[in-house]
């Protein structure tokens, strides 16, 4: 037994004896069609096949344009057959737990899985954290522990605290927390007031990278500092959540410096970069909208010169590109975005995930594709803006244009009208399963 899968190194044997007999292989693999390879002599009475991952599927989108209904079904699939003991990169190359797709997957798992996918966050967190060197905590690749600093930069505000925000699990937090400040406490300032480059030269192995895509177009200089900035963010929000004064503090100045220095260093009049006639990178200027580096006058440059021309990123950032023109207020511009990346997969029936590489390449399974939380959260989603708790519930925020304030009219126990701006409508709801359908009167 096998798969088509070229990257599948399992297979099943079993070795037949007189008489009717069963067999289930302990080995589990993936693919769209399984191979069975069976011998003259052998009468065949079922062959089956046992879909495997955590916990069930939860939550759907319905559309009218087929696209956004298939890609949001396919982008699902993935995020289940890479969910096991861990979150995964993917279920055959690796296996492995590495942070930035983690922290990609934490995007919207919260939109698509049950229980199970938040406990298998908070076992990520927490097997990360506990796997830390010398205040480093790290990617858990293949055979070795080695530090990337935009995973683990990535991982503070886009896993820690994102998981804190949807579940209120504060004792994981206050685990969490003080691996997340220590290692951000390496960095050093430079007399610009930018943090220093993190670069090799530690103990641990190291890996200056942040992703694949179009080579020669990756600003490294101006996206590190970005996503420490959006760390920093986080952090705050973590120590002021577990009231730790003296870090408040640091983070605070931290920031102030980083946002100053980051904006003379690197904003070209047009657009983010460490060097104009070379670098235009959507990874990098999508990175500065969403960390809250580049101020509301900058966002129509930004998505004019880099974020609606420049297809550079890979599926690991592509979802970040697109929320931030979903931030700008262009959530028009990051659908046909999606679709312009995505069209070629999404027209090859005979797959049912989503590839590592634009348009394809790697595994055709990979984990960091997250075009459900532009669906869900940014486009047509609900969003958790204040942490749970057992007996206040979590607030929540839908955000659609074509809501009004009447849609909240109607009084029903437990959800109460918590305010209201041109784009959004705010619910406080008790703990429970809801149900929120936005109806447009057009």
């Amino acid at each position: 037994m096998s798969t088509d899968d070229r990257h599948n190194k399992i297979e099943g044997y079993y070795t037949t004896k007189n008489g009717r007999q069963s067999f289930e292989s302990l080995s589990w693999f993936n693919g769209h069609r399984v191979i069975y390879k069976i011998p003259a002599g052998v009468k065949v009475l079922s062959l089956k096949y046992r879909w495997m991952s955590v916990g069930e599927m939860a939550g759907s989108v319905r559309c009218n344009d087929p696209f956004y209904q298939r890609i949001w079904e396919m982008g699902r699939n993935t995020l289940f057959v890479c969910a096991r003991d861990n979150f995964m990169d993917c279920p055959d190359r690796e296996r492995a737990c590495w942070i930035g797709d983690v922290s990609d997957q934490a995007s919207y798992l919260f939109y698509c899985m049950d229980d199970s996918g938040r406990q298998l966050l908070r076992k990520a967190i927490r097997t990360t954290m506990e796997y830390s060197h010398e205040d480093v905590y790290a990617a858990l690749g293949p055979l070795r522990l080695r530090e990337l600093p935009s995973q683990s930069l990535q991982f503070v505000d886009q896993a820690v605290w994102q998981y804190y925000l949807n579940t209120g699990d504060l004792e994981t937090l206050q685990f969490a927390y003080p691996y997340v400040r220590d290692y951000l406490k390496l960095w050093n300032m430079e007399p610009s007031g930018l943090p220093q480059y993190r670069g090799p030269g530690g103990k641990l192995d190291f890996w200056d990278w942040y992703d694949w895509g179009e080579k020669g177009t990756q600003d490294k200089k101006a996206l590190q500092p970005a996503m420490y900035f959006a760390a920093l963010q986080g952090s705050l929000k973590m120590a002021e959540t577990l009231n730790q004064s003296g870090d408040v503090r640091w983070f605070q100045n931290r920031i102030k410096s980083t946002r100053k220095a980051y904006n003379d260093q690197f904003w070209t009049g047009e657009f983010y970069s460490s060097d104009a006639g070379k670098l235009q990178d959507d990874r990098a200027n999508a990175m500065a909208v969403l960390a809250g580096l580049a101020t509301e006058e900058k966002y129509d440059a930004i998505a004019r010169n880099v974020l609606i021309q420049n297809y550079f990123c890979s599926p690991h950032f592509e979802w970040m590109v697109e929320e931030a023109l979903c931030k700008m207020g262009m959530p028009d511009a990051a659908l046909k975005r999606m679709k312009d990346r995505y069209q070629s997969q999404v027209d090859r029936k005979n797959i049912s995930t989503l590839y590592e590489m634009f348009p394809n390449g790697g595994t055709y399974n990979h984990a960091w594709n997250a075009p459900n939380t532009i669906l869900s959260k940014s486009k047509r989603g609900i969003t958790v803006v204040t942490a749970g708790d057992e007996t206040a519930g979590n607030k929540v925020v839908w955000k659609d244009s074509a809501l009004s304030g009447e849609a909240a009219s109607d009084q029903v126990a437990g959800i109460e009208l918590a305010g209201q701006d041109d784009d959004h409508l705010f619910f406080r709801l008790q703990p429970g399963t809801w149900t929120i359908q936005a109806v447009s009167k057009n």
